[in-house]
């Protein structure tokens, strides 16, 4: 029986090209079978698997998180595109969570609803077509171009990167007042 093993190894390695084409194949021909007997052993095998992936993710924690942060924008547009595409799926699926999961749905509700009652809306310019309202902070709001908003991904809670689209909303502001402090000057020598 060991011989036999040693041969096929040696087998798959020297005509690895042929196997594989073999398997492809196979695998197309008998995919509903394959994917029943995959399911099959996952369900079988979930704690096994569950600790064998834990264990694979702390061992290569570096290297999984390196390489997220590098396809993060191909990831985010496959998401998106997915999203579009299966919106029926989609909502079914957030359906179905939100049933299976009611106490954190509800939770989830509060927060929101909290975060929205606790800030607060002094708007210090004029909406217009293509903005979005920025929080400055608790209280103030500058309207800036959604483009400019969606640059920086940003959190009033945490503080992240708010020194930096908070720049950039109040150099937008500083910008447009003074663009209509010459426009009305110039209205006035006509």
């Amino acid at each position: 029986m060991k011989d036999r093993k040693e041969y096929d190894k040696k087998y798959r390695e020297t005509h690895r090209n042929e196997v594989s084409a073999y398997m492809r194949q196979y695998y197309k021909r008998n995919r509903d079978k394959e994917l029943a007997r995959s399911k099959l052993y996952q369900k079988e095998h979930r704690n096994e698997m569950l600790v064998y992936k834990k264990l694979y993710y702390e061992q290569n924690k570096d290297k999984i998180l390196a390489y997220q942060k590098e396809h993060r924008n191909e990831r985010l547009t496959y998401q998106k595109q997915w999203r579009e595409q299966n919106k029926d799926k989609k909502r079914q699926s957030t359906r179905a969570w939100e049933k299976n999961h009611k106490e954190q749905y509800r939770e989830i509700g509060r927060r929101r609803n909290f975060k929205r009652r606790s800030l607060g809306f002094v708007p210090l310019n004029e909406p217009f077509e293509g903005s979005e309202a920025h929080h400055i902070d608790k209280e103030r709001v500058i309207y800036i171009p959604k483009e400019y908003h969606q640059s920086v991904s940003h959190c009033l809670e945490t503080g992240k990167n708010m020194a930096l689209i908070n720049n950039l909303a109040w150099d937008y502001l500083l910008e447009t007042k003074i663009a209509e402090a010459q426009g009305g000057c110039y209205d006035d020598k006509a």
